[in-house]
């Protein structure tokens, strides 16, 4: 049966009706224009909705922003050389997000004001509220504010490709929140660099300099949390350079150089993995968490090499070279060091210097100007290890677990005692 000539165009016509209701998206993003359209930014915010991009022209504004929460998806874009310039206008931050998904990029913000009340959000360059989750901030320059860079109260806020100098604390992320990620950013003429807080960050391929004004805001960069990572970073001039506190946190492929002291680890599981560190006036590498692994890192011309207070470590395949004192000392219990280096520091290669249970396996210690192993410690194994040309290649002031098979070329006993 053929539907009717008059039932047939309605039927169409419901059809359409539906396609549109179900195929209807959200409406299109409006682009509102600063100064043309609209004389301030504060302004086209004012006028916005959420997911419109406010573009910004060549200029400066002397503003105060605030991205209310209902203005959802909103982005901020400036269009040549843009500056928010905040000196003047009153005490808070040059922008506070408030809003979730919003994406601040291309602007350079300067002279936040702390004033007198002591406010948190006072005196940051950008401040993203708790609320704000998801937002990014892409390609920003902040400049000469009273406190932090990025202040981070919301969970899942990136920072990217941003400058930052002449600021308090670079960016700080606070431990209520999680995945910050802070990648490709430049951190300069700070009291302290990029310190997160929360589980789950992602502090990668950061350059961060010049931080060494107070003794501990001014670690350089300082990862915290659970399961946080701190990858292919550069710092340089700094307090402490890079601190892993947190559990299960990674340090990988950092590069250190002349710095008070280079890598401090001051919890549990952390993984070290083929940082760099050079010429720092304190210990390249301080453990203090139990089980960290360290593998593949190369410490040369600082004051100590690898320093472990922690138990139950495991270091393989670490270089300590040139130092002004010992390569490796050992503090804590149930050390296992394979295949590291020791080569020409001041003191000892290898100081076994407390706590119980070592084993040294496949270890090299060569033309350092004390002992190239030393042992304090019951319970203490070698086993193939090479020691030469050391002042004294291996000292061992109490008995030895296990001694076999190991090379010693000048000085010291062949055989020390073994243990009962």
């Amino acid at each position: 049966m053929f539907p009717s000539p008059i039932a047939r165009p309605l039927a169409v016509a419901a059809l359409i009706a539906v396609h549109l209701a179900v195929g209807a998206g959200p409406a299109l993003a409006g682009k509102l224009k600063v100064p043309k359209e609209y004389p301030t930014i504060a302004d086209a915010i004012a006028a916005a909705s959420k997911n419109d991009v406010i573009q910004i022209s060549t200029g400066t504004y002397h503003e105060q922003l605030v991205v209310p929460e209902h203005l959802v998806g909103l982005r901020v874009v400036g269009v040549g050389n843009v500056v928010i310039d905040a000196d003047g206008v009153g005490v808070g931050p040059v922008i506070a997000v408030k809003a979730p998904k919003v994406r601040i990029e291309s602007l350079t913000l300067r002279n936040a004001i702390s004033g007198s009340t002591g406010a948190i959000d006072f005196g940051n360059g950008v401040s993203v509220w708790g609320s704000a989750t998801g937002s990014e901030l892409i390609d920003l320059t902040v400049l000469h504010c009273a406190k932090r860079g990025v202040s981070i109260s919301a969970s899942n806020t990136v920072v990217k490709s941003c400058r930052i100098e002449s600021v308090e604390t670079g960016v700080f992320s606070y431990s209520f929140t999680s995945d910050t990620r802070v990648e490709d950013c430049s951190v300069r003429h700070t009291e302290g660099g990029i310190h997160t807080h929360g589980d789950r960050s992602r502090v990668l391929d950061n350059r961060v300099h010049d931080t060494r004004d107070k003794p501990f805001i001014a670690t350089a960069i300082y990862v915290d949390g659970v399961d946080s990572v701190a990858i292919d970073n550069t710092i340089s001039n700094a307090g402490t350079a890079l601190l892993i506190a947190g559990s299960a946190n990674v340090a990988k492929r950092n590069t250190i150089s002349a710095c008070d002291s280079g890598l401090h680890v001051t919890n549990d599981s952390a993984t070290i993995d083929q940082n760099e560190i050079e010429y720092c006036s304190g210990v390249g590498v301080w453990v203090n968490g139990a089980m960290a692994s360290l593998r593949k890192n190369e410490v040369t011309g600082c004051n100590s090499g690898f320093s472990i207070v922690g138990t139950d470590a495991t270091l393989e395949g670490n270089v300590a070279r040139s130092g002004a004192y010992d390569g490796f000392i050992v503090y804590g219990a149930r050390a296992e060091l394979i295949d590291n280096r020791a080569l020409d520091n001041g003191i000892d290669g290898f100081d076994i210097r407390d706590g119980v249970d070592h084993q040294l396996t496949a270890n090299v210690a060569l033309k350092n100007r004390g002992e190239g192993i030393e042992v304090h410690t019951l319970g203490t194994s070698l086993r193939l290890n090479v020691a030469k040309k050391n002042q004294l290649d291996i000292a061992a002031t109490v008995p030895l677990t296990l001694f076999a098979k190991n090379v010693f070329q000048t000085g010291g006993p062949e055989s020390p005692p073994l243990a009962d």
